[in-house]
């Protein structure tokens, strides 16, 4: 196989015009403004550590309990599509087939 480095050379050289071209023309970050700075102050401070109140978490156990009766809240049952009126309801029950093992 024959290799010509001069083309090799010519490769590189365009590539590395075409990288300082593109160089100039980038856009550098502006330095930040009044207004930015005062946009950055609005915003709410996260810092620091974020501990839970341990008492609020054993009051929300006793007066909030899961939903494993479906009194209350509970999944999605059905819903009806506007645009054709089909109802689709979501019953795992509904939807076994006799017999399935």
């Amino acid at each position: 196989m024959k290799t010509y480095p001069h083309h090799a050379m010519l490769l590189f050289g365009c590539l590395a015009l075409a990288g300082f071209a593109v160089a100039e023309n980038e856009v550098t970050n502006r330095p930040p403004t009044l207004a930015d700075w005062q946009a950055l102050a609005k915003l709410p401070d996260l810092s620091g550590v974020w501990t839970p109140v341990i008492s609020d978490q054993v009051a929300q156990e006793r007066t909030n309990p899961p939903l494993r009766d479906g009194s209350r809240g509970g999944g999605l049952r059905s819903v009806t599509l506007t645009a054709t009126g089909q109802k689709l309801t979501a019953s795992f029950g509904d939807s076994e087939k006799p017999g399935l093992k």
